[in-house]
């Protein structure tokens, strides 16, 4: 089975090193990857509406927090609003200044799985990714 993962990243920067990152892991035939720049078009692509009427099935979400248009929070409270989700685990990526308890409640609150520093060490990165696709049990 191909592990479809959506990224929501509006810097091409850290979108492009995402995806450096996972091809240091090798096991290409295991993941795709599927990226959008921010909350409103990872909406679009999660209900397939246009352009994305062919876009697959995706198991697992990583969003960063801070987005233009519609941010990684307002994505989460958009997606819990309606009746079509289907409960993709949203992993949000954030940045030391996001961090605090009351954010972080917050994003629990609206849904996400968990949240993540901005990884900037490849072996953080690994762990992180390896445990979400190796040992959750995605839907």
């Amino acid at each position: 089975m191909t592990i479809q993962i959506l990224l929501v990243e509006d810097d091409h920067e850290e979108a492009t090193l995402f995806q450096e990152m996972l091809d240091l892991f090798g096991q290409h035939d295991r993941w795709q990857l599927h990226h959008v720049i921010n909350g409103l078009e990872a909406i679009k692509f999660l209900k397939k509406e246009t352009p994305y009427q062919n876009a697959p099935k995706v198991d697992i979400v990583f969003s960063d927090y801070n987005m233009p248009r519609m941010s990684g929070e307002e994505m989460l409270l958009d997606l819990h609003s309606g009746d079509w989700w289907k409960g993709y685990p949203v992993i949000v990526i954030l940045t030391n200044y996001d961090f605090g308890a009351e954010k972080i409640k917050n994003l629990y609150q609206l849904g996400a799985a968990s949240f993540i520093p901005k990884p900037k060490e490849l072996s953080v990165f690994q762990k992180i990714f390896t445990y979400w696709v190796d040992c959750v049990e995605l839907p």
